[in-house]
């Protein structure tokens, strides 16, 4: 087998360049057709493309040429893990963890599987498996955070995030992860910092995008709540003063007012942020 063409498959699909990738492994199979770890590397980058049929076939291959190889069951569970045959493949990250137990890739993408089941308890499990086997590896930490964060463990989220960005100040996700920390504690503005940082780091963030919403949102309900108390408070003054008074026009005046200044100050930028 050629080291230079596998370091070059491995160099292309490390930066997103998957065809490339895919037209390197596919070469290396013709060198040498029986090697399990190719044909399960390339079922892999096949499943990024969302070519199910051909990388589950390679997957296989992996498998009948390498049964008792831990990778060769890895590369199956994340095919049927990208194609949503969940169950399927968390039988197959069982046996890849049964074989090598001391992988942390491993127990990563259990925990993602478990995630995608909505067994958070099990997801974060696994996730703490794999930091003790690779306590730097930050995309297990980003993983980390976001499901102590749903737990409402806010505290312990934010000091996973500060492990993560100390360990990789460009983590896109780790910006993410400290914006929704700061949307949880009412710093829209500084959460669109960190959005937008991540948005740097990677323009096709989804997660950044979804943090934008989630805090425009979030900002929006507080002035409603601040505004409907404002003018709750009027509406109890002006009945205590009544109609006579002429106190019932000052109020809907005031409110006129307010309406628009909400809406120039606050409405109109979460309407016309777009990204």
């Amino acid at each position: 087998m050629s080291n230079n063409r596998l370091q070059r498959a491995q160099f292309f699909a490390e930066r997103g360049r998957v065809e490339e990738a895919i037209r390197e492994y596919e070469a290396l199979l013709c060198e040498t057709p029986d090697n399990a770890i190719v044909h399960g590397l390339l079922a892999m980058r096949l499943a990024d493309l969302r070519q199910f049929e051909p990388a589950v076939y390679h997957a296989r291959e992996a498998m009948r040429r390498a049964p008792d190889l831990g990778f060769s069951h890895f590369a199956m569970a994340s095919v049927l893990y990208k194609s949503r045959q969940l169950a399927s493949a968390s039988e197959s990250m069982e046996e890849a963890i049964r074989l090598e137990p001391e992988n942390p890739s491993y127990f990563h993408v259990l925990a993602s599987i478990r995630y995608a089941q909505r067994q958070r308890t099990g997801a974060l499990q696994a996730i703490e498996t794999c930091l003790r086997l690779a306590p730097e590896n930050v995309a297990a930490l980003n993983l980390r955070s976001s499901l102590l964060r749903m737990r409402g463990d806010h505290v312990q989220a934010d000091l996973v995030t500060n492990h993560a960005l100390a360990v990789d100040p460009e983590s896109s996700l780790a910006h993410v992860n400290l914006g929704l920390s700061f949307v949880a504690k009412g710093r829209y503005e500084r959460s669109f910092y960190e959005f937008d940082e991540a948005l740097r780091l990677d323009p096709h963030s989804t997660a950044a995008h979804a943090g934008i919403a989630e805090a425009q949102s979030a900002r929006a309900i507080t002035i409603l709540y601040v505004f409907l108390a404002m003018v709750g408070v009027f509406l109890a003054w002006v009945s205590t003063h009544g109609p006579a008074s002429g106190c019932t026009e000052v109020a809907v005046s005031f409110t006129l007012v307010f309406v628009v200044l909400l809406l120039k100050r606050h409405v109109w930028p979460l309407l016309s942020r777009s990204r």
